[in-house]
This record gives C-alpha cells, structure tokens and sequence, in this order.
C-alpha cells in the first residue's frame, strides 16, 4: 500500500474519519462515537502507510 492520509470532522457526538490516498481518493471512511478507542482501531491497519506531515501542494 501507498502512502495515505487521515482525515478527522468532530461533531458534538460523533466523528467522520477518512482516509485517502496521495490522488485524493478515498480509500475508507467510517461514522464512529467519539470514542479514541474507535477511532484507534480504525486507523490502525493504516499506521504504516500514514504520511505525516501532509505533502505541500505545488502553487
């Protein structure tokens, strides 16, 4: 797997998590509690391939 990036919205009670790839295409998303054990499992299989920080687009 290539790298990818994570992307986190919290809502009062919830949160969106998604990850993409270097294109931009989303590779997974998932509506979770806000629970750091929920959002800790999701991202998981990912660790290795999270690109950190982001790439800078080119102006």
């Amino acid at each position: 797997m290539k790298k990818v990036m994570a992307g986190i919205d919290l809502h009062g009670n919830n949160v969106m998590v998604g990850i993409v790839d270097a294109d931009g295409r989303r590779v997974q998303h998932r509506k979770l509690e806000c629970d750091l054990r929920q959002i800790d499992q999701f991202l998981t299989p990912y660790e290795a391939h999270l690109e950190w920080p982001p790439p800078r687009k080119s102006e």
